[in-house]
Parts: C-alpha cells; structure tokens; sequence
C-alpha cells in the first residue's frame, strides 16, 4: 500500500488536503484452526521516493515491480511553505478559489517499487510530454505493457485517452 490521502489539515484558517508517500505491506497468515491474522509493516526505502500523492494508479508488474503511476497532490516545495511563518503561508494561500487548481496538482510522473531490494525507482518516460498528468485513473499490466484510460485532469476535465507504457528497456 503506497500513499494516499487523511483527514485534513487546518492551518491558520485555511483547510489543506493531507496527503501521504508512506509505503506498507500485509502478512496474511490463516493457520490450521482457520485463524486470520493479518500484520501491516511499513517499509523504510534509501534514497528517493514518490512525492506525496493520492489518486495515483497502481499495478504489479512479474509479481515484483509495483508500479505508481501519476496521482494527486501539492506541487512540489507547497508542503515546505505551509510551514514557514503566518504571512509567508498566507501568501501561500492565495485565495480558496484560486487554491482549487494549485492545491490540486495533478502528476505525469511513473516510479516503480522493487520489491526484491526495497527500493524505488522513477521511471523515465521517453516520451513524458505525450503522457498528459491524471489523477483517478485506470492502469493495468497487459503483457509488457502498461495501459492507462481515463481520470481527471483537474477537478472540471476529464481525460478520456488511453495510454500505453512500454516495459521494453525500461
């Protein structure tokens, strides 16, 4: 389980999505009695990690790559500037009109997870600006493709394309 999206938070009057970039898997254990235990462990990665996000797509790739793919959240150094000072995160803040389109920023980017050496990756897509950024969207694996149809690119457009990612080299 990757990231996501909590309770929000109130800073200074104003009311912020909280997103997250946390990364957790299961063990499901059912022993002979028909007992079901089930233990969530976060995981803890070196170096870089997907920013913070929700409404991302997520798939499994030869059942050791998962793949994250584009999501919701702040563009990037927000996070930072709604912790300085009162009056720098008022500025921050423009508006709760304005805020629509720059607190919901919608991504393009693709990172995977190998699960064999807990790491993540960011994949570099050839060509980036034919994948046009997206949120609640649908991917899956189908052979060495991934395929993504549909979401949202804001909360007023809806993206009705289909995009296929090539695992070929990558």
């Amino acid at each position: 389980l990757f990231g996501g999206q909590g309770n929000n938070i109130t800073k200074d009057g104003h009311n912020y999505e909280n997103f997250f970039n946390d990364l957790y898997h299961v063990k499901i254990d059912i022993s002979e009695g028909k007992k079901v235990t089930i233990e969530w462990e976060e995981l803890f990665t070196e170096g870089p990690i997907p920013s913070k996000r929700a409404s991302h797509a997520c798939c499994v790739y030869k059942d050791r790559y998962m793949f994250i793919i584009a999501g919701e959240g702040y563009v990037e150094g927000f996070e930072e500037r709604l912790n300085q000072s009162t009056k720098n995160k008022q500025a921050a803040a423009k508006g709760d009109e304005e805020d629509e389109e720059y607190l919901c920023h919608p991504k393009n980017d693709v990172w995977y997870y190998d699960t064999v050496v807990n790491k993540w990756h960011k994949l570099e897509l050839q060509k980036e600006a034919e994948f046009s950024p997206r949120f609640v969207h649908k991917a899956d694996i189908f052979g060495d493709f991934i395929i993504v149809f549909g979401g949202l690119r804001n909360y007023h457009n809806a993206a009705g394309d289909v995009s296929v990612l090539s695992m070929f080299g990558a």
